[in-house]
Formats: C-alpha cells, sequence, structure tokens
C-alpha cells in the first residue's frame, strides 16, 4: 500500500481495529470533509501526548496552523485546517482547551511562536523549502510540528494524518518527536505508522 509515494506496510488486524476504535470516537464527524476528520483525529492524538503536561503547563494548547502567503493550495489547506479546529471549539484536550492561530509563514512570525503561546504548528503544503527552519523552531522551542504532507513527516516533523483510498492512516516520525520533546504513549505508537 502507498500513500502519496510514501510505502506504507498493512498493519496487523488488532492494530487495525485500535484505528478504527480512534476514529471512531469522532463518529460525529462523519460527515464532515477531511480537513474537519483529520483536525478532530489529531486532537485525538494529542490526548495521547506524554510529554504534554510539561510542554504545555496549566494553559490552552496553542495550535498554529502555518501557511504560505499567496499560495493558493497553502491558503486553502490553512483555511480547512481553521475550520476543522473550529468544529471543535468545546473538545477539551487533556483537560484544556484549544487555541488556534492561522499564520502565514515568515522566520519572525515563528520565531515568536511560543510567546504567542503556541505549541503545535500544523504545516500547510507550499513550505517544502522553509521545512528545515520550520523544524529549527519547533525543537528549539518544543512544539509539535503536525505535517499535512506525508513528505514533511518522512523528513522531520513528527506525526500526520493522511486520507488514501477512503481511509485515514496516522504517522509518526520517532526521531522529530524526540527532537521536539514529544512522546506519545504505547498505545498512540500501536496505531501509527512508525517512522525512525
Amino acid at each position: 500500500m502507498s500513500l502519496n509515494g510514501c510505502k506504507l506496510s498493512t498493519p496487523p488486524r488488532r492494530v487495525r481495529w485500535a484505528v478504527l476504535l480512534l476514529v471512531a470516537s469522532f463518529a460525529g464527524f462523519a460527515a464532515a470533509d477531511p480537513a474537519e476528520r483529520e483536525a478532530a483525529i489529531v486532537s485525538r492524538a494529542l490526548t495521547f501526548e506524554r510529554t504534554l503536561d510539561a510542554r504545555v503547563g496549566d494553559r490552552p494548547i496553542g495550535i498554529a496552523v502555518i501557511h504560505k502567503a499567496q499560495d493558493v493550495a497553502s491558503e486553502r489547506c490553512a483555511n480547512e485546517w481553521r475550520e476543522g479546529f473550529t468544529s471543535l471549539a468545546n473538545v477539551k484536550i487533556q483537560n484544556r482547551s484549544v487555541m488556534l492561530k492561522g499564520i502565514p509563514y515568515s522566520v519572525e512570525a515563528i520565531a515568536r511562536a511560543r510567546a504567542l503561546g503556541i505549541d503545535v504548528f500544523v504545516v500547510c503544503p507550499g513550505l517544502s523549502q522553509e521545512v528545515v527552519e520550520i523544524t529549527r523552531v519547533s525543537r528549539a522551542q518544543q512544539i509539535l510540528t503536525v505535517g499535512t504532507l506525508p513528505s514533511y513527516v518522512e523528513q522531520s516533523m513528527t506525526f500526520g494524518v493522511f486520507h488514501d483510498q477512503g481511509k485515514y492512516h496516522m504517522v509518526i516520525n520517532l526521531r522529530a518527536a524526540s527532537a521536539e520533546g514529544v512522546t506519545f504513549s504505547a498505545n498512540m505508537l500501536k496505531l501509527a505508522r512508525i517512522v525512525r
């Protein structure tokens, strides 16, 4: 099986059932668009992050959707993800509310991320050239990165949810997670394809 050019192995039956249960926990979003479902799965995945307390503390979780200004596909992706997260406005993640920001990419904007209370970067298409700088900042500031393209996660971002042939697949890059100070529970790791 492949996903946008990335080779995926078929998970064992018990893992496939666990993924179905995770996705089914958001059954209310069955009629939602893909970005809304992906936002719901990302939110649910954050409940499996064991290092969230240390990274976030008691405040709301800050999620920044980063896009490339004047890039139609990137701006569309950002709008869809913002709408997806907005539809989850009442969802709590480990008893914390979510604060959402849309950020057109610039070195200055992402450098101020922690000062703005950002804990998660969702990185839209159109930023392949900027991935190195985004991940440099995310690692220095202990910000979890969510790539919206499989190549982002394969290259250096921590987490991604991808839709292929009517199914959702989670991918975790363990090396990137470690560099960002992020650890997921063993149960979460069983649900995802792991990049080492």
